[in-house]
């Protein structure tokens, strides 16, 4: 619902994400699908990683760590790089033996390149693997700027730290043009989590149009209009729908264990 303030008079939010936060949600997806290997794009300071319990690759060009990422981990591969750069030299079906069954992707909050970590992690999954996408779901166009500290922008919003990035274009691309995914928009705090399921790692439909949908992508514009569009069209949905086993193979189309 739009709101606005005597402070910001043209803030307005198109969206507030009342379910539970998105580590919850990501704890229970450990614990409800039992993943073999678990990927995770965007590592910062580890709080995330620390959820995985079994066998684990971790990518970020700059680790901070700030919690105990090891654990009780079987394995643990971390790759202090970019994302291209992890894709393009590691054989991760050599090194992992088989599919990665979930992913978390959190890395550069940029459109274009969450769609190629998107396809560049379908490859590597199986029919029953979960991708999930963080901060997609925007609530209102001052957290989905595209600059993280763009100063003119900043001065529009009441919550200035709060910051997406423009990823929700890559997830209006995946709307557009892979219909045949299974796409679960959540209600989860603070800024949506997504899940992507019924994957096909064979699937060339994104990297084969990369370059035209880089240009789709750079046309989009963040205005009012656009994103209170695309919210609406998310059917976001509250993250109670996954709060067990059950609920959530239901909810991403998973078969049972």
């Amino acid at each position: 619902m739009a709101e606005a303030t005597s402070s910001f008079p043209d803030f307005r939010r198109f969206h507030h994400h009342r379910g539970a936060n998105y580590q919850t949600v990501l704890k229970n997806a450990h614990a409800f699908l039992r993943p073999d290997w678990y990927l995770e794009v965007g590592v910062n300071t580890g709080s995330t990683i620390t959820l995985a319990e079994r066998c684990v690759i971790g990518v970020d060009p700059n680790f901070k760590f700030s919690a105990d990422v090891v654990g009780k981990k079987e394995k643990l591969f971390l790759f202090q790089q970019t994302s291209d750069a992890f894709f393009a030299g590691t054989d991760v079906p050599a090194l992992a033996g088989g599919p990665i069954d979930i992913a978390f992707l959190d890395g550069l909050h940029e459109a274009e390149v969450l769609l190629r970590d998107i396809f560049n992690t379908e490859r590597l999954c199986g029919p029953n693997s979960v991708i999930f996408l963080h901060d997609c779901l925007p609530g209102d166009i001052y957290m989905a700027r595209r600059h993280q500290f763009d100063a003119e922008i900043r001065k529009l919003t009441p919550h200035p730290a709060t910051w997406t990035g423009d990823v929700w274009k890559a997830l209006a691309i995946l709307q557009k043009y892979r219909k045949d995914l299974t796409i679960t928009c959540l209600d989860a705090g603070p800024t949506g989590l997504v899940a992507l399921s019924n994957l096909d790692p064979h699937s060339t439909v994104l990297p084969d149009a990369y370059d035209d949908l880089f240009a789709e992508i750079q046309a989009m514009e963040t205005t009012h209009e656009t994103l209170k569009a695309f919210l609406a069209a998310c059917n976001i949905t509250s993250t109670a729908r996954v709060a067990s086993e059950a609920e959530m193979r239901e909810t991403f189309g998973l078969k049972a264990a």
